[in-house]
């Protein structure tokens, strides 16, 4: 990335009128996270005794090849200008930060968001242009009382298009960190962002510090991922309610803004795509149909890909970064919001459509356009929206601090959980999104620019020896360092999340890489729940081993799992907040014996509480209403199985945990330990449903049941009394009355043995079960949400719940 002249460096810091002469104020430092290095730093320490505040650039990226596409990208034919002409596509405007003072502001404070770094906050805003200063807020613990000041520094990078071409308070070009450590944990502080070179200054804000690990505090956090701007009205409204409710911060596991889908309102329909909008009739996947989508297509428009505002929020790549983070002002200054990376935060594009029309703009600067074939490469887009450029600098992650790389992989401690940040896109061998290094051939050192692909990136962090061995990523190295390290007298759960699945129904070759890279570190060092996004609909799976068996002695029932360190981990899919793309379908694929919910229809967002050392649970949350659509509950054995140590020593307690869990007896009896502050409550149901972990024949009241493997079932021959203990939230049901159960052995041989069903759910006035391939399968009735249960013969050891509609 390239100095900018004198006369610009004035217009970007300070708002100034170009100068005539070259006298310089600021030297653009370059980053140390760069594409290629590629581009020396000795410029900037030539020139660094002639500045009085430094800025950094970071990152740069490779521009060996020029880019040959329009000065500035704009997805719209009819209106192509960056501010909008009141023609074509609607350019929507969000809030800043900061209400400016005066009608005419020259800079302003457009975003503010915070994030968790070790003892401490990071504080982020953005500007169009510099400061003049070094970046600063006033803080302490009043609000009366701000009387502590820190500074931090200023990156940017040259964005396409700059600030002086677009409107000040819808533009951020400047980004500034300013970090406050040495903080007492879970203790709230206030602070300031003063006025500086023409900005307002902010009101007193707040933030909260991390609990210090070990708190034993219940507490809960929001996952979403796959956010967007399009369809995420709901998860937005009700994602501000639960921030406004307690939620501690907010996970977002990457495809943040859907800034790339600038372009959407340039692609025709096609048939394979199933968004078609043309304001009349409109095809979303799932048959539902927001209401905006029946705006009118402004005059001269096509029928696209697009949303009801063209490309998700704007018709500008940039753009569409600002509008977003400006929507999420009142949600990011409240609480930690705390990023990683997915594919859309890559580059400007991804793919073409019909008539290659965005090969023949980027490439060939062709508006409305044709290409004979579909060739965007990596310098198809603007050098500053490539290679993650626009993450890198509009968010600030702990990664430094804890041994990782920037806002790609790093970790922090909350309380009772470990939570593990990863980066599934680069960085790891077969990755989906790779360096240049798979794109050269023979003896290349470098390739041709028709050797490369649109969203060619990183790596991010060292390889120490051939890119397709996993260990000689950093990646991989500080994975397994993090891991092994983790205290679990301090934190026994440990979550983890990247962007991409591991399993799903839908199944695709990525998934296979990015399991090779990480599923064994994970198992191996007991990772309790993986979450991740990036296919655009909700899917719960089953305790899944390596290589996707399931663990059948895990799963206590249908939304209640135990975890089972060193064998199986929970996973969550969860890529539906409501992105401009709409939800994935499952079409003609068949659904895996994995997958325990589905729902393709809702937006929504994850709602996860930690409540104690051995109970914690999930929900998912209805974007439309706000209701819980679905849940789970993962419980801890007691601690004499060994989840108070370092798993860097605790070998021989997963050994234990190892035996135990792998047994195959029918007549596996577990228990929960009881924390003193529980309470139990006794009811009496007309019918329930249970799990049974093996092949039995069991009796309950007048009936016989015959299980041939493991399955859950659904009693009817009641009424039957069941017990529930109540812990911090966390339900655990038993059976009030032994049941007989029979193995099929004993069945043969006529004996029989007592055992507890010690988890069953009650399901209200359910039908009778029903027998599919002479298995008994579970019936649940159908609410009036629209569940609908389906027993399919070749998934009876499931309790298997897809939505549909109704």
């Amino acid at each position: 990335m390239l100095l900018p002249s004198p006369a610009r460096t004035c217009e970007l810091l300070f708002g100034c009128s170009p100068w005539p002469l070259g006298i310089s104020l600021v030297v653009l430092v370059l980053g140390k996270r760069n594409r290629f290095s590629m581009k020396p730093a000795s410029t900037s320490a030539l020139l660094g005794a002639l500045v009085a505040v430094t800025v950094e650039a970071a990152p740069t990226v490779d521009e060996l090849y020029p880019y040959t596409g329009p000065k500035v990208p704009v997805g719209d034919w009819v209106d192509p200008t960056v501010k909008g002409n009141g023609k074509g596509f609607v350019r929507l405007v969000e809030p800043p930060a900061v209400k400016p003072a005066s009608s005419n502001p020259t800079n302003n404070i457009n975003v503010i968001s915070i994030s968790y770094v070790p003892s401490g906050i990071n504080i982020h805003y953005q500007t169009p242009y510099g400061l003049g200063e070094s970046p600063s807020v006033v803080w302490g613990s009043s609000a009366s009382e701000l009387s502590k000041t820190a500074t931090g520094k200023t990156v940017t990078y040259g964005r396409t298009p700059s600030c002086s071409t677009a409107v000040t308070t819808q533009c951020s070009e400047f980004f500034h960190d300013v970090q406050i450590t040495n903080l007492k944990p879970g203790t709230t502080y206030y602070y300031q962002i003063p006025a500086a070179n023409g900005t307002t200054a902010s009101d007193v804000l707040s933030f909260k510090t991390a609990n210090e690990a070990g708190d034993s505090s219940a507490f809960t956090i929001a996952v979403i991922n796959d956010m967007g701007y399009t369809n995420a009205a709901g998860t937005y409204k009700y994602l501000n309610e639960a921030i406004d409710g307690g939620a501690a911060f907010i996970w977002h596991g990457g495809d943040i803004s859907y800034a790339d889908d600038w372009y959407s309102g340039l692609l025709p329909c096609q048939s394979d795509w199933p968004v078609c909008y043309n304001g009349t009739s409109t095809q979303l996947p799932g048959g539902t149909v927001p209401k905006e989508y029946d705006t009118p297509l402004p005059s001269g428009e096509v029928p696209n890909q697009g949303g009801p505002q063209g490309g998700d929020m704007s018709v500008l790549y940039e753009s569409n970064w600002d509008l977003w983070q400006q929507w999420m002002n009142p949600i990011t200054l409240k609480a930690p919001h705390m990023v990683l990376p997915g594919n859309h935060e890559a580059s400007c594009a991804e793919f073409d459509g019909p008539g290659n029309v965005l090969t023949a703009y980027l490439n060939e600067d062709k508006a409305n356009g044709t290409a004979a074939k579909s060739s965007l490469t990596y310098y198809s887009c603007p050098p500053s929206q490539r290679n993650f450029t626009a993450f890198q600098n509009r968010f600030r992650m702990p990664g430094d601090e804890t041994g990782g790389v920037g806002n790609f992989w790093y970790s922090f401690d909350y309380g009772l959980a470990h939570f593990v940040s990863l980066d599934g896109e680069t960085d790891y061998p077969n990755s989906p999104e790779w360096p240049f290094a798979k794109d050269v051939k023979g003896n290349q050192t470098h390739p041709f620019a028709n050797q490369t692909y649109v969203t060619d990136s990183g790596p991010f962090g060292s390889v120490d020896g051939s890119y397709k061995d996993k260990t000689a990523y950093a990646q991989y190295q500080w994975l397994k360092k993090d891991l092994e390290s983790v205290d679990r007298c301090k934190t026994p759960w440990v979550i983890a999340m990247s962007h991409r699945p591991f399993y799903s129904s839908q199944v695709s070759s990525y998934q296979a890489a990015i399991r090779a890279a990480f599923e064994d570190l994970m198992l191996e060092n007991g990772v309790d729940l993986y979450l991740s996004g990036h296919i655009h609909w909700y899917e719960r799976l089953l305790p899944l081993r390596s290589n996707g068996t399931i663990d059948e002695v895990s799963v206590i029932n249908n939304n209640t799992y135990w975890t089972n360190p060193g064998v199986s981990m929970a996973h969550i899919i969860n890529g539906a907040a409501g992105n401009i793309e709409s939800h994935s379908t499952l079409g003609s694929d068949p659904l895996l014996n994995i997958t325990t919910y589905l729902d393709q229809t809702n937006y929504g967002f994850g709602g996860l509480t930690v409540h104690n050392a051995t109970t914690l649970s999930w929900s998912y949350i209805h974007g439309s209403d706000g209701t819980e659509g679905d849940k789970l509950t993962l419980l801890k054995r007691s601690a004499s199985a060994g989840t108070c140590s370092s798993t860097s020593s605790s070998s021989a307690v997963v050994s234990s945990v190892l035996s135990t869990a792998t047994s195959t007896s029918a007549s596996i009896a577990v228990s929960v330990s009881v924390p003193s502050e529980a309470t139990t409550v006794t009811e009496v149901v007309t019918s329930y449903t249970t799990y049974c972990p093996g092949s039995t024949v069991f009796t309950a009241g007048s009936s016989t049941y015959t299980v041939t493997e493991a399955t859950t079932l659904t009693i009817t021959d009641c009424p039957c009394t069941l017990t529930h203990t109540v812990s911090n939230g966390a339900t655990i049901t038993s059976e009030s009355l032994l049941v007989t159960v029979t193995t099929a052995a004993e069945s043969a041989a006529g004996s029989s043995v007592n055992t507890n069903w010690n988890t069953t759910v009650p399901t209200g006035g359910a039908s009778p079960a029903t027998t599919t391939g002479g298995i008994l399968a579970p019936t649940v009735p159908v609410s009036s949400s629209g569940y609908r249960v389906i027993a399919l013969p070749s998934l009876s050891s499931v309790l298997l719940v897809l939505l549909l509609s109704w």
